[in-house]
């Protein structure tokens, strides 16, 4: 299962591939309905616990342009759990530990949730002062944790900034300034 390779199809997610494989390993289909014909933005993959413990193996975290966020289970195509933001829905991350994960969007904003509750936890967002730059003025299309810190993470945006969250009620640095 190490190499599983995820694909987000432009205008459907549908099947998980293997590296040097002609086929899909996996099919992911939403069942029908709002999710059953929308994009996916972005995806993370994780993996943790024993090779025995196949319950908490293999599950991808999908961000999709509805606003919905999906776990799946990728060896049974099961999907685990399904949040759904009031915004568009671009990319999303797991910390490190896999404690939590983060979500951004067309509303300048990042959404941190407890993985084990899929409770939102915290939101980031830019503080009222405009002679700061203390988070995103325009959407954020990308997010990353740190790969040994499960408490930081940086995130880029239509603003042409690259952030990083410092643990306050607002966010970040602009590079080069």
């Amino acid at each position: 299962m190490y190499n599983l390779f995820k694909l987000a199809q432009i205008f459907f997610f549908r099947e998980v591939f293997q590296p040097h494989s002609s086929g899909a390993v996996y099919e992911l289909r939403p069942s029908s309905g709002a999710l059953s014909h929308l994009p996916v933005t972005g995806v993370h993959f994780r993996k943790v616990g024993s090779a025995s413990d196949a319950v908490h193996n293999n599950i991808l975290l999908a961000s999709y342009s509805s606003g919905h966020v999906r776990h799946w289970h990728v060896t049974t195509g099961q999907c685990l759990s399904t949040i759904k933001e009031d915004r568009e829905t671009l990319a999303a991350a797991y910390s490190s530990d896999y404690q939590s994960f983060v979500t951004v969007g067309s509303d300048c904003k990042i959404h941190l949730y407890d993985e084990n509750s899929l409770q939102l936890v915290s939101t980031f967002e830019k503080s009222s002062s405009s002679s700061v730059m203390d988070g995103h003025a325009s959407r954020v299309f990308a997010i990353r944790y740190h790969p040994s810190d499960p408490t930081s993470f940086l995130s880029g945006g239509w603003d042409d900034t690259i952030q990083e969250d410092l643990r306050s009620s607002h966010l970040w640095r602009r590079p080069g300034h």
